[in-house]
């Protein structure tokens, strides 16, 4: 389970009013739960080498991706990897429109493209809009966004993330 921040534009816009070193208490919160369900999965190996292995990666994961939450909270910071969103990985609203990312307009819709999402990534227009995503530069908080874009990058994953690498310890990435 992933912590996530409130995006766009809520009813409620007030719910959206957190204050970074209140949302950096949070994550410090947060952290003896995800220490818990690491262990888990480190004694689901028998406790032996894997398992520890397994247990330090998964929490060192999830400190890696609130880092990137928190450095986007209160304005765009470009992340350490690329962002995968409508490269490999879309959002299908609830009427069938499909959009690179929650916070980006319609590119398409799953009728124009016979109900078949896998359809929408090879499309011009999503080829257009992943290009204007790197030109906008629009990095977000999105986990399950952070989340598909980490397991594209080698050098996020073999290590920025076991290194315990901050975001804002590198420089800007290019997309």
């Amino acid at each position: 389970q992933y912590f996530q921040i409130i995006r766009g534009d809520p009813k409620d816009p007030d719910l959206k009013r957190v204050d970074r070193e209140r949302l950096a208490r949070f994550y410090e919160a947060a952290r003896p739960i995800h220490e818990h369900y690491g262990r888990k999965l480190g004694a689901k190996h028998g406790g032996n080498l894997k398992g520890s292995f397994k247990e330090f990666y998964y929490t060192q994961t999830l400190y890696f991706y609130y880092t990137v939450q928190e450095q986007n909270y209160e304005h765009s910071t470009p992340w350490p990897m690329p962002c995968r969103a409508g490269q490999t990985i879309l959002v299908v609203d609830y009427n069938g429109d499909v959009r690179a990312c929650e916070l980006r307009g319609k590119v398409t819709s799953l009728r124009e493209v016979g109900c078949d999402f896998r359809k929408a990534y090879p499309s011009a227009a999503m080829s257009r809009e992943t290009e204007q995503i790197v030109e906008d530069q629009c990095w977000c908080t999105h986990i399950c966004f952070i989340h598909d874009s980490v397991k594209s990058s080698p050098k996020v994953k073999f290590h920025d993330i076991p290194l315990g690498r901050k975001v804002v310890d590198r420089q800007p990435a290019m997309r």
